[in-house]
C-alpha cells in the first residue's frame, strides 16, 4: 500500500477526508546507492482511476520505472 498505508477508518466519519491509498515503488540499484538513485514511485488511487476509466490511455511503464534490472 502506498501512503498513508491504511484504509478509510472511522475518523472518515468524523469529516475528515478518506485516505487515499495507492502503491509506492521503491527502486534500490542492485550495486549499492551509489551505483545510482534510489527511486521512489507513487502510483495513487485517484491516478490508477484517471488511467483506467476517466482518461484510458496507454501506461507508460518504462518511463515510470526506468532501467528495471
Amino acid at each position: 500500500m502506498g501512503p498513508p498505508s491504511t484504509e478509510t477508518d472511522s475518523f472518515g466519519e468524523l469529516g475528515f477526508p478518506p485516505n487515499n491509498s495507492g502503491v509506492v515503488f521503491i527502486g534500490l540499484p542492485v550495486e549499492g546507492r551509489r551505483a545510482g538513485p534510489i527511486l521512489i514511485r507513487p502510483l495513487l488511487y485517484n491516478q490508477i482511476k484517471d488511467y483506467m476509466e476517466d482518461n484510458p490511455r496507454p501506461f507508460d511503464w518504462e518511463r515510470f520505472l526506468p532501467n528495471p534490472f
